[in-house]
Protein backbone atom coordinates (compact mmCIF):
# COMPACT_ATOMS: atom_id res chain seq x y z
CA UNK A 1 0.00 0.00 0.00
CA UNK A 2 1.34 3.48 -0.76
CA UNK A 3 -0.17 6.84 -0.18
CA UNK A 4 0.60 9.89 -2.25
CA UNK A 5 -0.20 13.66 -1.03
CA UNK A 6 -1.93 15.73 -3.60
CA UNK A 7 -2.32 18.86 -0.85
CA UNK A 8 -1.69 22.37 -1.33
CA UNK A 9 -1.79 24.82 1.09
CA UNK A 10 -2.33 28.51 0.94
CA UNK A 11 -1.96 31.56 3.36
CA UNK A 12 -4.47 34.39 3.54
CA UNK A 13 -4.20 37.03 3.62
CA UNK A 14 -1.24 36.26 0.62
CA UNK A 15 0.83 39.08 1.81
CA UNK A 16 1.35 42.28 4.43
CA UNK A 17 1.52 40.35 7.55
CA UNK A 18 3.47 41.45 10.25
CA UNK A 19 4.60 39.90 13.16
CA UNK A 20 3.32 40.66 16.30
CA UNK A 21 0.52 43.14 14.75
CA UNK A 22 -2.28 40.72 15.99
CA UNK A 23 -3.70 40.24 12.48
CA UNK A 24 -5.71 36.99 11.43
CA UNK A 25 -4.38 35.17 9.33
CA UNK A 26 -5.69 31.55 7.68
CA UNK A 27 -4.01 28.61 6.21
CA UNK A 28 -6.47 26.23 4.22
CA UNK A 29 -5.78 23.17 2.37
CA UNK A 30 -6.91 21.33 -1.00
CA UNK A 31 -6.48 18.38 -2.74
CA UNK A 32 -6.49 14.58 -1.57
CA UNK A 33 -4.30 11.62 -1.10
CA UNK A 34 -4.32 8.80 -3.70
CA UNK A 35 -4.35 5.69 -2.01
CA UNK A 36 -2.62 2.87 -4.30
CA UNK A 37 -3.21 -1.28 -2.87
CA UNK A 38 -1.84 -4.02 -4.87
CA UNK A 39 -4.32 -7.13 -4.27
CA UNK A 40 -3.27 -10.42 -5.74
CA UNK A 41 -5.30 -13.75 -5.08
CA UNK A 42 -3.95 -17.35 -5.75
CA UNK A 43 -5.47 -20.38 -6.18
CA UNK A 44 -5.38 -23.51 -7.76
CA UNK A 45 -7.89 -25.54 -10.81
CA UNK A 46 -8.00 -29.26 -11.29
CA UNK A 47 -9.11 -30.27 -14.60
CA UNK A 48 -10.63 -33.76 -15.45
CA UNK A 49 -9.46 -35.12 -18.05
CA UNK A 50 -11.05 -38.06 -20.37
CA UNK A 51 -9.08 -39.88 -23.04
CA UNK A 52 -10.53 -41.12 -26.25
CA UNK A 53 -10.02 -44.53 -24.57
CA UNK A 54 -12.07 -43.80 -21.49
CA UNK A 55 -9.26 -43.09 -19.41
CA UNK A 56 -9.26 -40.42 -16.80
CA UNK A 57 -6.86 -38.40 -15.06
CA UNK A 58 -6.46 -34.61 -13.80
CA UNK A 59 -4.12 -31.98 -14.57
CA UNK A 60 -3.44 -28.74 -11.75
CA UNK A 61 -3.15 -25.36 -12.64
CA UNK A 62 -2.32 -22.71 -10.28
CA UNK A 63 -4.04 -19.39 -10.85
CA UNK A 64 -2.37 -16.14 -10.02
CA UNK A 65 -4.67 -12.98 -9.97
CA UNK A 66 -3.41 -9.52 -9.10
CA UNK A 67 -5.23 -6.30 -9.34
CA UNK A 68 -4.03 -2.90 -8.29
CA UNK A 69 -6.58 -0.47 -6.06
CA UNK A 70 -6.63 2.74 -6.64
CA UNK A 71 -8.56 5.02 -3.88
CA UNK A 72 -9.42 9.17 -3.60
CA UNK A 73 -9.57 10.26 -0.05
CA UNK A 74 -10.44 13.24 1.55
CA UNK A 75 -7.47 14.73 3.55
CA UNK A 76 -8.17 16.81 6.75
CA UNK A 77 -6.11 19.15 8.59
CA UNK A 78 -5.21 17.87 12.39
CA UNK A 79 -3.02 20.56 14.03
CA UNK A 80 -0.21 22.92 12.77
CA UNK A 81 2.63 24.25 14.47
CA UNK A 82 5.27 26.75 13.79
CA UNK A 83 8.57 27.80 15.12
CA UNK A 84 7.41 30.82 17.53
CA UNK A 85 5.30 28.30 18.91
CA UNK A 86 1.88 30.09 18.09
CA UNK A 87 -1.51 28.90 18.46
CA UNK A 88 -3.45 27.53 15.68
CA UNK A 89 -6.79 26.63 15.54
CA UNK A 90 -8.12 23.90 13.28
CA UNK A 91 -11.34 24.53 11.75
CA UNK A 92 -14.78 22.60 12.18
CA UNK A 93 -14.09 20.83 8.77
CA UNK A 94 -10.80 20.62 9.16
CA UNK A 95 -9.84 22.32 5.81
CA UNK A 96 -8.03 25.27 7.52
CA UNK A 97 -6.74 26.48 10.50
CA UNK A 98 -6.27 29.92 11.84
CA UNK A 99 -4.06 32.33 14.10
CA UNK A 100 -2.44 35.54 14.59
CA UNK A 101 0.53 37.63 13.83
Amino acid sequence: MSDQFNVTAAVSPSSGLVQGSGAAFTITISGNDVQTVQQSYTNTATVSLLAADGATGTVTVPITMSKTVVTQESVVITSCTDTDGRVYTVAGNGLSVSSTA
